[in-house]
């Protein structure tokens, strides 16, 4: 059994809803009015739809963006996306229990073992 701590989960969860916003945040939108190029007159090509990024290489690049960080290898780069998968594993496993509205807030979360 493990048990994650109040400051722990708050701390995934915010992880995880950041991420949620930035990818909605940096979706570019653009509108025909402010568009300065003219319309070419030959058919447009047919746009490929963009593979959505994983969820640790999304994680990886807003930690590489706000903390750029020069020194780190590629094993340290792993290592790093090996802790957000991981992060990401518990928050679901937590996410999994089912918890009612009597239920009191608790000082430590204790997941029951995988079955």
């Amino acid at each position: 059994m493990s048990t994650v701590s109040r400051r722990d989960f708050t701390t995934q969860m915010t992880t995880v809803v950041s991420g949620a916003v930035i990818a909605s945040l940096t979706t570019p939108v653009s509108s025909p009015a402010a568009d300065p190029m003219p319309e070419s007159t030959t058919s447009p090509a047919v746009p490929q739809p963009a593979s959505p990024m994983a969820y640790d290489d999304h994680q990886l690049a807003v930690l590489a963006e706000w903390h750029p960080a020069p020194h780190l290898t590629d094993a340290m780069r792993e290592g790093i996306r090996e802790g957000l998968r991981h992060n990401r594993g518990l928050a679901e496993r937590i996410r999994s229990v089912p918890l009612t509205h009597d239920v009191p807030p608790a000082f430590s979360f204790v997941i029951p073992p995988a079955q």
